[in-house]
């Protein structure tokens, strides 16, 4: 089948079979599984025979990659197989965006940058085509981390939430369509979460209430009211599980810490919750915890101890550090946690499986949401002088370090999608890098 985009000079026979982008316009290239169809970038159905078009594992869809929250990207790297000799290059892509105020987010979707400002600011950019990027300008200020999910992007404001649909990205006049706004009771804060067409958002009330809301039915336009499933003032971030259909976070009254869970059954979302014991009190609720494998990981008391706990019983299972501000986690083929993971203290960053760490400077500090993990590959912290810091994990503590601009704006946003990293600084410099082997440089 024939190139999707329609270019004028794009070839009228068929395609490669193994062609990730057309030869001719060098667009991304949706592979139907079924019939085996070209695709656009961004379409969720075939055009040939209808069938859904599942999304790529590639993506970076929400903060921390996913509503996981691991941190990491599982796709592999051109030349992943190579020898373990072989060195991590990092090349500067030419897609520098400029988004004129901070950066707050940075998505990764088929291979499209998708730039987030604080004010509503969005660029949007394919780090193969040559610039110029596509400015499109949406609701704000944007007070809690975006995501997308089949396509749509939904972000939050103080007082509401707005849905848009990213296809007419790829059409010959792209644009950016709101499909609907929807007013809430406060201002939506921490990260914004999508599960079996529900999505899952933590309000702000102005007296120091948060309330973990969902809005359902997610394909209505507009969907139904915002339902408030649990109050506290005192909540965690949320991370969802599609494998166990479930979404939890930690609520916390007095003394009494609680394991929330939403379960998706039989077309409902029913809420549970069990007190936690033996574990040190209290949660950190500016550290998002993560959700692997059946496993919690979250950071709990004074020490600001890097917990794991079962996410059904709620029991206590290890203690994988103290002193935690930020960390990430690696998983293995099942699925599971492999014992990997990326932990940042206040004095450097630990690298759980070699047991290494490379210590920081007395003034070096990671900005929040850092650090990411290409798995089996390389990990990446975003620095408060506006340094990346890129680890070649199988040459520890090998990195390579790079500036977005030279007047150390802090990192403010990362995301890795593909085989690209992206970062954003609070000046709303964005600039992208390709991470590759030598081998597969060469």
């Amino acid at each position: 089948m024939s190139c999707p985009y329609f270019q004028p000079d794009c070839p009228e026979r068929a395609l490669p079979i193994d062609a990730a982008s057309c030869p001719q316009c060098r667009r991304l290239l949706k592979r139907c599984s079924g019939c085996g169809a070209r695709n656009r970038a961004f379409a969720n159905f075939c055009r040939s025979c209808g069938a859904d078009l599942a999304p790529s594992q590639a993506n970076w869809v929400s903060f921390k990659g996913s509503p996981q929250r691991l941190g990491l990207i599982a796709a592999s790297l051109p030349g992943r197989e190579a020898s373990r000799g072989e060195s991590l290059e990092v090349q500067e892509k030419g897609c520098q965006l400029q988004l004129g105020d901070p950066c707050r987010s940075l998505l990764g979707y088929d291979r499209h940058l998708i730039a987030i400002s604080q004010g509503g600011s969005i660029e949007v950019c394919d780090p193969e085509l040559p610039p110029p990027s596509l400015r499109l300008k949406a609701d704000g200020p944007v007070s809690c981390e975006p995501c997308i999910d089949r396509g749509i992007l939904y972000l939050g404001s103080p007082g509401r939430l707005t849905a848009y649909s990213l296809g007419g990205l790829s059409l010959e006049n792209p644009r950016l369509t709101a499909l609907w706004q929807l007013p809430l009771s406060g201002t939506p804060v921490q990260a914004l979460t999508v599960l079996d067409n529900r999505l899952y958002v933590t309000v702000f009330h102005q007296d120091g209430r948060k309330d973990v809301q969902v809005i359902e039915d997610l394909e209505r336009n507009p969907p139904a009211a915002a339902r408030v499933l649990h109050t506290s003032h005192r909540l965690s971030w949320a991370a969802a599980d599609p494998a166990s259909r479930q979404v939890i976070f930690l609520s916390q009254q007095g003394d009494s810490t609680r394991l929330c869970t939403v379960t998706h059954v039989a077309g409902r979302a029913e809420l549970g919750s069990q007190e936690l014991s033996h574990i040190p009190q209290p949660f950190a609720d500016n550290v998002p915890i993560a959700l692997l494998g059946g496993k919690i990981f979250g950071v709990f008391g004074d020490e600001e101890k890097l917990c794991r706990l079962d996410a059904r019983t709620g029991e206590f299972e290890q203690s994988l550090g103290t002193d935690t501000k930020l960390f990430s986690l690696s998983r293995g083929r099942d699925r599971s946690w492999d014992g990997d993971g990326v932990q940042i203290d206040t004095n450097g960053v630990i690298f759980l499986r070699a047991g290494f760490k490379d210590p920081f400077s007395p003034l070096e500090r990671v900005v929040k949401g850092s650090p990411l993990i290409v798995q089996g590959r390389a990990a990446v912290l975003g620095m408060q002088d506006g340094r990346l810091r890129i680890y070649d994990l199988r040459r520890l503590p090998r990195n390579d370090v790079r500036r977005l601009t030279g007047d150390g704006e802090p990192i403010s946003a990362l995301a890795a999608f593909d085989n690209y990293i992206a970062a954003g600084n609070a000046k709303g410099i964005v600039k992208v890098f390709e991470i590759l082997d030598r081998s597969s440089a060469a």
